[in-house]
């Protein structure tokens, strides 16, 4: 990373193994996530467990596509479900709010 740019904390990855909303596992001090999609499009939603995402709730996401989250409770609330029967995975990379001021390498 570059100075000044978040602070990387962790990341991890998402598999969906049946057409249930899977959420993310956010970790101390995450303040930003990136989600990508890979495997399959999903549909997903920061309903936070009232409403499963689907085709006529929530958004779309496809293969590829980057998901910026800002804010620990849009994490927590994040959940996404499979289009279709194919699996998906989320790539998921975590930031702080802190800076990160180490020089570039």
């Amino acid at each position: 990373s570059a100075p000044g740019d978040y602070l990387y904390i962790n990341d991890q990855q998402v598999t969906s193994t049946d057409g249930t909303a899977y959420s993310l596992t956010r970790p101390a001090g995450a303040t930003h996530a990136y989600v990508q999609v890979t495997g399959n499009a999903i549909y997903f939603d920061f309903g936070a467990g009232t409403t499963t995402p689907a085709s006529t709730q929530g958004l779309e996401a496809f293969v590829n596509d980057i998901i910026p989250i800002h804010g620990p409770a849009k994490i927590d609330a994040f959940r996404a479900v499979r289009q279709s029967a194919t699996n998906f995975v989320l790539k998921i990379l975590y930031y702080s709010d802190e800076r990160d001021e180490r020089e570039a390498s």
